[in-house]
């Protein structure tokens, strides 16, 4: 099976980016404080793992993506999306080809080869969505993925020029990170985000009431501008079934021990399943 995707491709002169495609930055809003945290520490010749954490949906791997795809230095970038379960051994051979070193035949040799691989120069590794090689006990799935863990241990203690950057949900059971929680949009960042979507209506009550989350302000303006494009604004969210959503949100019996952005996500994404289902009704 195929785990990545294979690509090469030189954007700008001397930087090769090579591995899965990351994600698509149109209509990026904010995340100054963020990325201001993360170039420092990619400038800092003491760190050498950085994560980036948080729920789904609050744009982790866009805020790495604009990394990525932005950062000064770094003349060889490897992007690997894992979240199809890619094991070390496949990642670090694609890493070693792309990078031209040596890529030993033994597996027990990748985590050193990579490693001294990485030395060797200036380069950026991410790794997105690494919650998906551990257990909810935030161990390693299975022995396999295990190596990443070796890998991680082994470039902490040897360290270099280069920097590797994780995205996940779940920190796993490691030392040597430097982690940046990643929360929702500011207000003003989200009411960017929605202007730039098209969404009109009173915008700074809605990102406050979704608390920033951009993966649902970006589901709820597909909803509005799919039902309704000629006037996509909030207030429609009545007619297609939301119209308590801040009851719901506010609601401690209803949001539980969820959080409140996943509660909304469900919330939306019911809404425009039973318009979908409404439409092709009407069509057949």
């Amino acid at each position: 099976m195929k785990w990545l995707e294979h690509s090469t491709k030189v954007e700008s002169p001397g930087v090769l980016k090579a591995g899965d495609s990351p994600k698509s930055l149109a209509h990026w809003q904010g995340r100054k404080t963020e990325i201001a945290q993360i170039n420092q520490w990619l400038t800092d010749e003491n760190t050498f793992l950085i994560g980036i954490e948080g729920i789904g949906g609050t744009g982790k791997s866009m805020l790495a993506s604009k990394i990525y795809d932005e950062i000064e230095g770094f003349p060889k970038r490897f992007w690997a999306d894992v979240r199809n379960g890619a094991s070390f051994s496949d990642l670090a051979r694609q890493v070693l080809t792309e990078f031209g070193s040596p890529v030993p035949e033994k597996e027990k040799q990748l985590v050193e080869a990579l490693v001294k691989c990485l030395r060797s120069g200036q380069f950026l590794l991410i790794i997105d969505n690494l919650e998906s090689l551990l257990q909810p006990d935030r161990q390693w799935e299975s022995r396999l993925y295990g190596l990443y863990g070796d890998f991680f241990n082994a470039w902490v203690e040897s360290g270099g020029n280069s920097k590797v950057l994780v995205t996940t949900r779940e920190r796993p059971e490691l030392k040597g990170f430097e982690w940046l929680p990643l929360k929702g949009l500011q207000v003003e960042e989200g009411v960017a985000l929605l202007t730039a979507l098209g969404i009109r209506g009173d915008l700074g009550e809605f990102v406050e009431l979704v608390d920033g989350h951009p993966l649902l302000l970006r589901l709820v303006a597909d909803l509005l501008k799919e039902e309704y494009p000629q006037d996509p604004n909030l207030g429609r969210l009545a007619d297609l079934g939301l119209g308590n959503l801040r009851q719901l949100l506010t609601d401690s019996q209803v949001v539980g021990v969820h959080r409140r952005e996943n509660v909304g996500m469900v919330l939306v994404l019911d809404a425009s399943f039973k318009r979908l289902s409404f439409c092709r009704s009407q069509s057949k």
